[in-house]
């Protein structure tokens, strides 16, 4: 019977435990979430015309440069050379999307095929459909010389393709940065639809600090340089963090930039500039009827977006309060099976003592075993934990974020739970009479 209750026991607390990172990955995710699917209700400058720099050696795939959204407004994240996650996958740009009255970044990935990126023309082999820059052949990348600048690199696996240059890829000629209303009307292909649905792979931890080392370069920002940044594009990351620390150092952002940034409108409302010219508007300048639109615009998206911020902050606090009581529940059930485990070895206990164990050693060993079978569960949720976020990965296109820190934490909290429980029947087992353990039947 004793044995019966102890193994119900500890399946109880390992499915307990199990929950508590599971628990905790969810209240981290929310609270990351927030920060995903940005949107501003000013649309990007206009892309900027720059020069590629050399291919700094073989192997590397061109990014091209965008327009990022930060604390200070728009900043622009240099174009640059990267090494791809793994062979045989391309870059698809990320780009800007209008929608619902809001401008919305889709951000860039890598897949084995180029996907829809908005028919925004960022040159260089990114015409707006598709990448002719280059190609993947027997495991290596192979460049198209009538794209790519090798400067003095030796390169061997070139071809020269100008037909797909010319005559296929160019969406746009202009440097509009955004698609819909305004920008670029073009919807994705049947082709583009279907590599939306394979696997893809977020941007690398290179791409990552890029684009951090961008948003603190106060020449970047689009309400300093008025569309023209000091660094348009550089050969590789290394290189712009330098510049970037440089300038980050000898002019750092201010309130007063952030200030700026966050109400400066980079486009004035250019697209429609010939026929607001036509209906005697200078340039720039608004209307009554497009001045209240845009205010109700700003005004719909900040009440959303402190909603947003309000319902997350709820469900957070929520699911930490659940994985508390489930990590409570879960250690009350090892204490349960550590004092049925103690009563079930109580003559185990007095052979040890009569042996010469010393009632510090027999602590010590329950001890260590509660926090065993409290580990175990949470390694087995933290496993579960992170497991689904990359099974998601694997099997759809959408990219669930995940913090390795949530399974240290969920790791860590379960280890506390196995003291703090075990203890009691450590102590029991500890304190026990050896001549009348001997007795017990």
């Amino acid at each position: 019977m004793i044995i019966r209750t102890g193994i119900r026991g500890l399946l109880i607390a390992t499915t307990l435990l199990m929950a508590a990172p599971l628990l905790m990955q969810s209240a981290a995710q929310a609270q990351i979430s927030i920060g995903i699917g940005i949107s501003v209700h000013v649309a990007p400058p206009v892309l900027p015309v720059y020069v590629q720099p050399p291919l700094p050696a073989p192997g590397y795939i061109w990014t091209p440069g965008y327009w990022a959204w930060g604390p200070a407004g728009y900043y622009w994240v240099p174009g640059v050379w990267v090494e791809p996650p793994t062979v045989g996958l391309l870059w698809t740009p990320g780009y800007w999307g209008f929608v619902g009255g809001a401008y919305g970044w889709h951000a860039g990935y890598w897949g084995p095929h180029v996907g829809f990126y908005g028919g925004v023309n960022y040159g260089f082999g990114y015409g707006g459909v598709g990448f002719c820059g280059g190609m993947w052949r027997g495991g290596v990348f192979a460049y198209n010389g009538a794209v790519a600048n090798f400067g003095g690199v030796h390169v061997t696996n070139v071809y020269v393709d100008r037909t797909i240059v010319n005559q296929t890829t160019i969406v746009n000629m202009n440097h509009t940065s955004f698609n819909g209303p305004g920008g670029i009307d073009r919807q994705p292909g049947a082709d583009e639809m279907r590599y939306a649905n394979e696997r893809h792979v977020e941007a690398t931890p290179n791409q990552v600090q890029h684009q951090n080392f961008a948003s603190q370069d106060r020449s970047q920002l689009a309400s300093v340089n008025h569309g023209r940044p000091a660094t348009a594009a550089i050969a590789n990351v290394g290189a712009y963090r330098q510049v970037a620390q440089q300038h980050a150092q000898s002019q750092p952002i201010s309130e007063a930039d952030r200030s700026a940034g966050r109400s400066y409108n980079p486009n004035n409302r250019e697209a429609n500039q010939d026929q607001r010219i036509s209906n005697g508007l200078r340039s720039g300048q608004m209307t009554s009827g497009e001045a209240a639109r845009a205010d109700r615009t700003f005004q719909t998206m900040t009440a959303l977006i402190s909603l947003a911020g309000v319902v997350v902050n709820a469900l957070t606090v929520m699911l930490i309060l659940v994985a508390g009581v489930t990590l409570a529940v879960g250690g009350v059930g090892i204490m349960n099976i550590m004092l049925a485990t103690v009563r079930a070895r109580t003559r185990e206990i007095g052979i040890r003592k009569a042996l010469g164990a010393t009632a510090r050693e027999i602590k010590l060993q329950f001890l260590m075993e509660a926090v065993f079978v409290s580990l175990f569960g949470g390694i087995i949720g933290a496993v579960i934990g992170l497991g689904l976020p990359f099974s998601v990965r694997f099997f759809t296109s959408y990219r669930v974020p995940v913090s390795g820190w949530s399974a240290v934490i969920g790791l860590a909290a379960s280890c506390i739970v196995g003291i703090v429980f075990g203890t009691l029947p450590a102590k029991r087992a500890a304190a026990m009479d050896p001549i009348e353990s001997l007795r017990y039947e």
